[in-house]
Parts: C-alpha cells; structure tokens; sequence
C-alpha cells in the first residue's frame, strides 16, 4: 500500500500532464455545467416560470364604477386560491426631455411588494420594489426604461423608475405602490386566480362567465400560446447545443486521460516489476488521474455557474420567462460524469 502512495505522489513531479488534466477537466466540466442548464432553461421553459412564480390562470379587472373592492375580493372563494384586489389605472405620460413619441400608456397595478408566496409572484429583475407614490416599477418588455427615468404624466406630475421586474401571467406593465394608484385614480380592482382545472379553453371560459358580465378576464392559455411560438425554434436548436457540449466534454476528459495514462508505460512496468499486482497498478493510475481531475471538475463548477448567470438571463430575455437560478443537481451531474468519464478511461 506503501508503494501505491509512492506512486500516486509521483504526480506532483509530473506537473505538465496534471496541469493539463486539471485544466482540460476544469473546461470540461464548466461546457458541462454550462450546456445542462442551457438544456433545462430552454425545457419547457413557460411551464417551469409558470409553476415557481405561481402564475395566475386568470387575470380579471372589475370596473371600479359598478364593483366595490369588497365585491372583487368576495370572488377569491370561487378559485383554489387568489390573490387581490389590487387597483389598476392607466398611465398616461411623455419623456421629460427629448425629441420622439411619448412612452405608449402603461397598464399599472398597485401592489406593495412583489407577491411573496401569493398568485403571480412578480420577479425583481433589477432596482427595487416602489416605496412612495411617485415611484414605479416597470414590467421588462419591448419598452426599456433605464432605473432613474422620470415619466412626466399628463397631470403635470411625474413618476419616477425604480426597478424593472416580470409577470410570467402577464398582469401588468408596471406596478407601483397601492396608495400611487389610488391617488391617480383607480380604474378598476384586479384580481388573479390559480384552479385545479385550467387546462382547456372551455374551464377557463367556464371560469371566466362565473365572475359575471363586464368583467375583463385574461386567460394564461393565450399567454402560454405567445411563449410557445417563441420557442419552437429555439428550444431544439439550444437542446442540440447541450448535448454537443456534453459529448464534447467526454471527449476532452477521454483523450487527454487516455494520452496521460498511455504515456505512462514505462512508470507501469516499473510498478510492476516492484511487485505490485495488476489491480494496485490500476488503482495507482485511478488516483492519479482522479485527484487532478477533481481539482479541476470543482474550478470547473465555479466557473460553469459564474458564466452561467448571464446566459441563463439571455435564455430569459429570448423566452420572456425568469432567469433561472443555478441548479444543484446540474452541479452534481457534472462532477459524477467527470468522475465516472475519468475513471472508465483510467481503468
């Protein structure tokens, strides 16, 4: 057992081919980290924001001239479970400065804070939630307005964006806190409702009559439909990308492990010659190849999750979902197929 130590600390001397299988399997395994999560942003990727932000099956707004919130709250009991009222308006404003067409009008809801474990959790993209009256948060769609940007509204007043943030149900295009929508004068009561039967048109119909006339009701059928336009074309190809990083991973992890242990003949013969059996000499090639291989499989992770946020942000921005957040069990596979990759080709 001795002469196996002896053996396995040979490879601090050999420092060109463990820096090498250090740095193949550290770039090995960030493609792999890398291209996993690529394959589980881009699966699905309306139904997983959907289910983790608790998306609302319907959206409705009671006109405020014929329903007291009171009313619109009663509503909740015909859903599994709902979250308002909150009142709504519209926006009206231009650009404080500079030439070009005004900011289109924003449907806004007043909501204190994000949403928390209730219908339609809201994800903070960047800034902050609004605080005061004057302060609002813009829904992350084709308008982009920088934080710091001042609306100037038609009644001389101005609003002030603070945060960029997304609705994966699509309830608004900006929030903002619910004494500014009060002050500018509420439009209506929103409400949204998740049920335990949403899947067809005709129970989200069905959903939407039970609520009664004049209510304006959006259905996450229609939203769901939109995203899968989007990504038709770009989930295969962003799929096929993953698994070409995966192979190729196996690949780097192969060659350079085969070509490290190949050139090792000599040493081999050595080993033997010293008496140790044909499985301490395989084992004594395992260890030498597994310890540099783990050094580099756990840089290789914290690189693969590093890069990963921007990508995960741009699958995101092209799915019009929520940037997903690094994935332990993507982690954890990268490291095993490192592992298993490494030993086989040793063996």
């Amino acid at each position: 057992m001795s002469a196996i130590r002896t053996v396995v600390r040979g490879a601090r001397r050999r420092r060109v081919s463990t820096i090498v299988i250090i740095a193949a399997t550290a770039m090995a395994v960030t493609a792999t980290v890398l291209a996993g999560l690529l394959l589980a942003a881009s699966s699905a990727p309306f139904r997983n924001a959907f289910n983790a932000q608790h998306g609302a099956h319907l959206t409705a707004v009671f006109d405020s001239a014929t329903t007291t919130e009171t009313q619109a709250a009663a509503t909740a009991s015909q859903a599994g479970s709902a979250s308002g009222p909150f009142p709504v308006t519209t926006v009206k404003s231009r650009p404080m400065e500079g030439p070009g067409p005004g900011v289109p009008p924003l449907k806004v809801a007043g909501r204190a804070n994000p949403g928390g474990d209730r219908v339609d959790q809201v994800t903070l993209l960047s800034g902050r939630w609004a605080r005061t009256a004057d302060e609002i948060v813009i829904a992350r769609t084709s308008l982009r307005l920088p934080t710091g940007f001042e609306l100037k509204l038609e009644n001389g007043s101005t609003l002030k964006v603070v945060g960029e943030a997304r609705s994966i149900s699509q309830t608004a295009q900006g929030w903002m806190t619910p004494e500014g929508v009060r002050a500018l004068g509420p439009a209506g009561w929103q409400m949204l409702y998740r049920y335990a039967d949403a899947g067809t048109e005709a129970a989200m119909t069905a959903h939407a009559t039970a609520l009664g006339p004049g209510v304006q009701t959006q259905s996450w059928l229609g939203v769901r439909d939109d995203a899968a336009h989007r990504t038709q074309l770009f989930v295969p190809l962003l799929s096929a990308f993953g698994l070409i990083g995966l192979a190729l991973a196996a690949i780097v992890i192969g060659n350079v492990t085969a070509g490290t242990i190949a050139s090792a003949t000599r040493r081999i013969g050595m080993m033997k010659a010293l008496g140790l059996t044909p499985a301490q000499v395989v084992r004594a090639c395992l260890a030498q190849a597994l310890i540099p291989g783990m050094i580099g499989a756990v840089l290789g992770i914290v690189a693969g999750d590093l890069l990963a946020v921007p990508l995960t942000a741009d699958v995101a921005d092209l799915f019009g979902t929520v940037p997903m957040a690094v994935t332990p069990w993507v982690d954890a596979a990268a490291i095993l197929a490192a592992v298993l990759v490494i030993a086989a080709t040793a063996a």
